[in-house]
């Protein structure tokens, strides 16, 4: 007897719910899917507060429908990241369907990111 295993996402449909905030995630995946040509800024980075155990796994996907989409900028904090680029804070998405994979690593929000289709920067 097998039993499946379900992960409900969290999805960001409204941009007034997340720009410019602390998403303070309840699930590991992370789905923004709206229609806006806003550039938007939010976070992942609230140093009091730790989103994933170590080993945990975040999945983020990009699904901004509007022609012009502008960007989702996602904020880690300094260094937080860790792409084959090196040490980075920000992952910025910018066309429909893009996507990134993560991996919490320590114990102050820090990430390895295994593939993404985001930009990565400092």
């Amino acid at each position: 007897n097998s039993s499946s295993l379900i992960m409900t996402p969290r999805v960001f449909t409204n941009v007034n719910d997340f720009s410019g905030q602390d998403l303070e995630p309840a699930s590991s995946i992370l789905i923004f899917d709206y229609d806006n040509n806003e550039n938007v800024d939010c976070s992942l980075n609230n140093a009091s507060q730790t989103y994933f155990q170590e080993g945990q796994h975040l999945s983020i996907f990009y699904l901004n429908r509007n022609e012009t989409p502008g960007q989702l900028r996602i904020d880690f904090g300094a260094n937080n990241i860790v792409t084959g680029s090196g040490a980075n804070r920000y992952l910025t998405f910018t066309t429909f369907g893009q996507s990134a994979e993560l991996l919490a690593y320590g114990t102050n929000n820090n990430y390895l990111v295994f593939n993404t289709g985001a930009t990565a920067s400092s």
